[in-house]
Parts: C-alpha cells; sequence; structure tokens
C-alpha cells in the first residue's frame, strides 16, 4: 500500500516493496510482509528515548523508499552523532523516508514514527500498528519549510534557540518552587505537546510547572532579563496550538487548580490552570451555575479570556460577562486586581481580548447564577432532512420568545448523527417541547431525547473530551440569519465530502447566539461580537497516522467550503477558534476594539513578552 505525498512514495508493511528499518534501541531488524528478521548491524543518527533519554541508534545500513517509486535505497553515510540535535544531511538534496519501531515515548501512543529526511529537515509524526516509538530530531529553519497538514517546527526541538546560558537557567529554577524541565527530559516532551497534533513538534527552551504565583512573578521577571518569550498554557486546548510554545518559557499552570465556591456570596474563584471539570465538580450538589463551555478539559482561564460561549450563553451570557475580577501578573514587574473598580482598563481587556496577550492572569473570580429544574433536549435526523431542519432551527433560534430560553448547538457531521440539534431549555418539558414542535413537526427526528433534569445533571449530558488527533478548523461570527441559499450551498458542500481514511471526517456546527449576550454593547467589554445571530465551526479531522495526501485534501476541502460560507455569512470570526490562516485576523477577531486593546497591550506588556501569531499588537504593528 503506497501513500502518495509531495516528497515521493511511503511503503508500509505488507507492500511487496517493503523493507524497513526498525530501531529498537541499540537494536535493529527488517521486516518483510510484517514478518521480523534477525537483527542487521545499524546506524542513524538521532538520539531517541527508550525507557531512558540518551541511547543512540545506530545502522549502517538502513532501508528506506526513495523519491521515486523504484524501491528501497540506501541512506548515505552521515557521520556519528555529535550534540544532541545534529541533522542528518543525506548527501543529495532529496527526500528519504524511514519507519523506526518501536520505542517507549512521553508524546506518541501506539504508533509508528514516520521519518522524513531531506537535506536539512527531519520531522516525524504517528502512524499505526506498531508500539510507541519517538525520535527527537534537529529541524533547521532556513530549509524546514511547511509540511502541509501539520505545522512545521522553525527551530530545534531540543529546547528552540537557547538565548541563555546554562546558568540562567539554573538561577530560574533556583527561584522558584514548581518544577522547571529542559530536553532531554521525557517530562519535558510531554508537557509540550500540544492537543491538535497537527502542532506538534514545537518546543520551547524551557517548561516551568508553576505552583504559585510567586513562580509566576519570578518567571516574568527571568524572562524579561533574559529577552525570552512567555507563553502560559492551562488546559492547552488552542485550536491552532497557541498554548504550545517554539522557543521561549513555557509556563505550566496544571498544578495551580484551587476551586474555592462561595455559596452564599454565589462567587467562584479558580486558579490559571483550573479546568471546566474542576467547576463543574465543585458545583456538583448546588444550584449555581458557571455560563461555561461543555468539554471537561478546557482550560478556564482561555475559555473566560476569549469571551466564552456555552450551553448557558443566551440565557446568562457570556462566561467572561460573569467575571467579577482578575489577578494579573505583567511584564512591568506588577500584580494588579483588575474588576470594574481597579485597573478598569486591563479589565476590560481580559473579557474577550484572548489569552497570551496583556499579562499573567493568575486568578478568576466569577458570579455565579442560580438555576434549579431545566430541560435536555437532544434531537437527530436522516441526511435528507437536512435542509428542512437547518431551515426550522433558523426560524426557532430567531424567534423572540425563546431568545434568552433556549440554547441550541446544532449542525451537520459526515458521519454518526449528521443532522443534529441539541441544548438546554430553561423551563418545563413541556414547555421546551412546545417550543421544539416548529422543528420537530418540519421534520420527524430519528432520534429524540427531551427530560427535565437538575442543572448539574442537565450539563453533565453534553460534557464532551475534545480529542487529540491533528486537525484544521475555521469560525465565522454572524449578523445576518441562515438563509435557505446558504443553508443549501452548505448542505451541496457536505455532499461533497470524502473519506479519505477511516480517520477522516467533518463537521460544522452552529451556535446560537443573540439572547442575553447581545444586551451587552460591543464596546462595553473586549469581545465586540454582541450582534451576532450565531457562531459557526467547522473542522476536518484526520489521524495522525494519515498521509499528506489525506491531510491536504481535507485541509482544501476546508478552506473551499470556508470560502463559500464567509462570502455569504461574513469574515468576522471567533478568538477563541482562532484559525492561524486567518489574514486579516485582527479585524475579523476584535473589530473595533482592536485599536484599544493594542494601546492596552503597549501600556502592560511594553516589552513583549507575550507575543505570539496572533497576539495584540503583532501585525499590524502599532
Amino acid at each position: 500500500m503506497g501513500d502518495d505525498g509531495a516528497a515521493g512514495t511511503v511503503f508500509r508493511c505488507g507492500d511487496q516493496r517493503t523493507r524497513h528499518s526498525m530501531i529498537t534501541g541499540s537494536r535493529a531488524c527488517r521486516c518483510f510482509h510484517g514478518r521480523h528478521e534477525p537483527p542487521t548491524t545499524a546506524y542513524l543518527g538521532h538520539r531517541i528515548h527508550s525507557g531512558g533519554f540518551g541511547q543512540t541508534a545506530r545502522t549502517t545500513e538502513p532501508w528506506c523508499s526513495s523519491p521515486s517509486d523504484e524501491g528501497p535505497e540506501r541512506l548515505p553515510d552521515v557521520g556519528t552523532q555529535a550534540a544532541h540535535g545534529t541533522c542528518l544531511q543525506p548527501t543529495r538534496r532529496r527526500r528519504w523516508v524511514l519507519w523506526l519501531a518501536p520505542l517507549s515515548c512521553p508524546l506518541l501512543h501506539r504508533g509508528w514514527a514516520l521519518v522524513t529526511i531531506d537535506r536539512f529537515t527531519v520531522s516525524s509524526y504517528t502512524g499505526a500498528f506498531m508500539e510507541d516509538v519517538t525520535l527527537y530530531p534537529r529541524v533547521r529553519q532556513d530549509d524546514a519549510g511547511p509540511i502541509e497538514g501539520k505545522e512545521s517546527a522553525s527551530a530545534t526541538p531540543y529546547g528552540g534557540q537557547d538565548v541563555t546560558n546554562e546558568g540562567e537557567w539554573n538561577s530560574l529554577e533556583y527561584r522558584t518552587t514548581g518544577s522547571l524541565f529542559r530536553a532531554p527530559s521525557p517530562k519535558f516532551y510531554s508537557l509540550c505537546e500540544s492537543l491538535n497534533h497537527r502542532y506538534s513538534g514545537r518546543f520551547p527552551g524551557g517548561v516551568l510547572c508553576a505552583e504559585t504565583e510567586t513562580d509566576i512573578v519570578e518567571a516574568l521577571a527571568w524572562c524579561k532579563k533574559n529577552k525570552m518569550r512567555i507563553v502560559p498554557r492551562g488546559g492547552g486546548h488552542s485550536y491552532a496550538g497557541f498554548s504550545t510554545a517554539q522557543d521561549g518559557l513555557l509556563v505550566d499552570t496544571s498544578k495551580m487548580r484551587g476551586v474555592q465556591v462561595d455559596v452564599h456570596a454565589q462567587t467562584v474563584t479558580v486558579g490559571p490552570g483550573v479546568r471546566n471539570s474542576e467547576v463543574f465538580q465543585a458545583l456538583q450538589g448546588t444550584n449555581l451555575l458557571l455560563p461555561g463551555g461543555r468539554c471537561p478539559a478546557v482550560g478556564v482561564a482561555g475559555l473566560v479570556l476569549g469571551g466564552g460561549i456555552g450551553l448557558a450563553t443566551r440565557q446568562l451570557g457570556l462566561t467572561c460577562d460573569s467575571l467579577i475580577s482578575t489577578r494579573v501578573a505583567t511584564s512591568v514587574g506588577e500584580t494588579l486586581v483588575c474588576s470594574s473598580d481597579q485597573n478598569y482598563d486591563l479589565f476590560w481587556a481580559c473579557r474577550g481580548g484572548a489569552g497570551g496577550n496583556f499579562g499573567f492572569n493568575t486568578s478568576f473570580t466569577f458570579r455565579l447564577h442560580p438555576v434549579d429544574t431545566v430541560t435536555v433536549y437532544d434531537l437527530s435526523w436522516d441526511w435528507k432532512e437536512a435542509s428542512t431542519v437547518l431551515g426550522s432551527i433558523a426560524k426557532l433560534i430567531d424567534d423572540e420568545t425563546y431568545k434568552k430560553v433556549i440554547s441550541c448547538q446544532f449542525g451537520l457531521r459526515t458521519r454518526g448523527a449528521r443532522v443534529y440539534a441539541q441544548g438546554i431549555f430553561f423551563g418545563s418539558a413541556a414547555d421546551a417541547r412546545k417550543a421544539l414542535t416548529v422543528v420537530t413537526a418540519a421534520a420527524k427526528p430519528n432520534f429524540e431525547f427531551v427530560e427535565e433534569r437538575k442543572i448539574w445533571p442537565a450539563m453533565s449530558y453534553f460534557y464532551v473530551e475534545a480529542g487529540s488527533d491533528p486537525y484544521l478548523s475555521k469560525s465565522i461570527v454572524s449578523n445576518s440569519a441562515l438563509s435557505e441559499d446558504t443553508i443549501q450551498a452548505l448542505v451541496d458542500d457536505m455532499n461533497s465530502w470524502k473519506e479519505r481514511s477511516v480517520d477522516s471526517f467533518a463537521s460544522v456546527s452552529f451556535f446560537a447566539m443573540g439572547g442575553q449576550d447581545a444586551e451587552v454593547s460591543p464596546t462595553a467589554t473586549a469581545f465586540v461580537h454582541r450582534n451576532a445571530h450565531f457562531i459557526v465551526s467547522m473542522t476536518a479531522y484526520w489521524a495522525d497516522s494519515d498521509s499528506d495526501s489525506v491531510s491536504n485534501a481535507n485541509c482544501e476541502w476546508l478552506r473551499s467550503l470556508y470560502s463559500k460560507l464567509s462570502y455569504r455569512l461574513g469574515g468576522a470570526a471567533f478568538q477563541n477558534f482562532p484559525d492561524p490562516e486567518l489574514v486579516d485576523w485582527w479585524t475579523a477577531y476584535y473589530g473595533e476594539n482592536y485599536s484599544r486593546l493594542v494601546a492596552i497591550k503597549n501600556k502592560y506588556d511594553p516589552s513583549r513578552l507575550f507575543e505570539y501569531a496572533q497576539s495584540i499588537g503583532n501585525y499590524p504593528r502599532v
């Protein structure tokens, strides 16, 4: 079986032409049609991890497929492994591929590692069928170039461009109570892994697992002294991999997960590493709700800083609308309490200005909302009803009677429940069924669940864990209603989807807006999208093991769909669904609020320690 990619053909076990060098510590064997032959002498200039980092696999005649379809060739002699991070440099400018397996690996899970080698570049990703494997190659920025479907690292994965000496790293470790990890520690690599595997391969200079606010303050001072970027990480769920650093210092807050609930005051205070699941657990048994997302592993910090939408947005507003105060450690050496009474400009920016822009938020205090019994609904239909169902849901969410009563996430998928609508009705089951009649009468569901529940059992019905396979996602924030023409164009495009692998699929999800969230002025907080009818998220998925041809085709399909829908619905986008391909992102995310956000950025982060591809002020430079 061949996987046709830009660099030539990759042959897997089962192909008659396949001979793969399989490296296991200091041993190697060749694989013919899935059968292992005795080990041969081996040479390969990579450091690999097998129980402990630092072993060097060596082969003299590793077999690989050539850039053409001529069958396996020998890899040129590239010399010995010198320091960690040394490139393989074939004598000719061409690509080679090797299959390596199996080793113990902190990053990859039960898969092959495909190594693509050109004159300056080595990159890897997982495949299928074998045990764990990893290798940590050096990638040269001057010749690496992006690989379609998988973001390419721009510098060495051994910690990025080291701008500090070992003494400085030691001083950071001495000044903080949290643990500091650097390559080649296996823990370092596991902490760097991106949830979206499209951005695997980004490695910072080090990872500090902060335990206290003081750790964060010390890290900021250290980064400022050493002119190094700092990247906060809570849940690590950035669609674009922005919570995974390339170079700089990654500060992991997973140990700062305290949750304090004040039932009488109806508030909750959380640390920067708290996930939705910890808030859910702390509020179980109460009738108090924090409007938030449905994914338990998502970090509350990223959720609120980008606005925050969920199952109660139309009833109770965005997550950021319930924010009372937040503590922010800044690059100028201050730790500030930000609220409606203190440092209001920064408080304004922290409600929709997105994370990692102005400072390091070390805690958040939210107002909770008393909610008793609600009604859960979950409906799905046959694909043939797609156009009818979307049209009837569009009428329901625009009905003034229900804008602050019913939440709704609806959409289309290429597999499973392909046409669906689900949400919470803030009222009785009888009233919920009455409201849903406009949809169920238009097309009879093949699955229908409507049930009254207490608020937290109702919320738990919708919990969904995010996957970790690679994907590309795009979003549109639309201020207009969903028209019949747009619906038909969407259905036609979904019909054009081709499943190019068993793990490929696509989804388009609509999040109804226009309720309590719209009662706030677009300039009252940094979240500008207050006139939205809905937010649409469109995503194409594939597997780590899929070939470049699969990922390329899936991405191109999604780009085409986005182009058609954005032409009809507008170019605004949701900052919590970041799209690294978005050209005019500052306008799409922030609209008229962007210039004010830049001014606040310049005030609180003049040295620009907080900077990434789509950070405030990064472009256009102001």
